[in-house]
């Protein structure tokens, strides 16, 4: 089976055998989601092997957000499990961080920079799904608190990042 199908050349694309355009707000928070994957792949590759478990989950988590937002109804399989998972993470990290009160800039370290702007772009997505489920194009509202749970949780990999490794290209 060939990826050439020449189906989208003039502008639409399909969601489950619905065709609809290109620039249609889903296919938009499908897409950042889909950057944000790619993205968080380049930030495991900096990782050692024993941390990349809990990237590669939440590139799973965001196929199966994907998937919610283009059926747009709430389905079946819930999102409770994976947002526990990610408030864990965040309270295992904010015990073991002593965070700073003051604004973070990103760029201390390479790691860092590339897990702050993953958070930059789960903030995208969320802004993304929150239109959707404003204009009831998506109903499963875990998505949103999947999303924001996954910003903080970012933030404190950054931030984590940011303290314990000094790499740099």
């Amino acid at each position: 089976m060939s990826i050439l199908t020449k189906k989208g050349d003039k502008g639409f694309t399909f969601l489950f055998s619905q065709k609809i355009r290109k620039d249609d707000e889903r296919i938009e928070a499908i897409g950042t989601l889909d950057e944000l994957s790619s993205f968080l792949g380049i930030g495991k590759s900096f990782l050692p092997q024993k941390e990349r478990n809990t990237i590669t989950q939440i590139q799973r988590d965001l196929f199966l957000l994907g998937e919610k937002i283009c059926r747009g109804k709430k389905s079946k399989k819930g999102m409770g499990e994976k947002i526990s998972c990610l408030e864990k993470g965040i309270e295992r990290r904010e015990k073991k961080l002593k965070l700073d009160k003051k604004f973070i800039l990103s760029g201390d370290n390479v790691i860092s920079a590339i897990f702050h702007f993953s958070r930059a772009l789960t903030r995208r997505a969320e802004n993304s799904v929150a239109t959707l489920i404003r204009k009831r194009l998506l109903k499963d509202k875990e998505v949103l608190v999947y999303l924001n749970r996954l910003s903080d949780l970012l933030f404190l990999i950054a931030y984590e990042c940011r303290k314990k490794r000094k790499i740099r290209l």
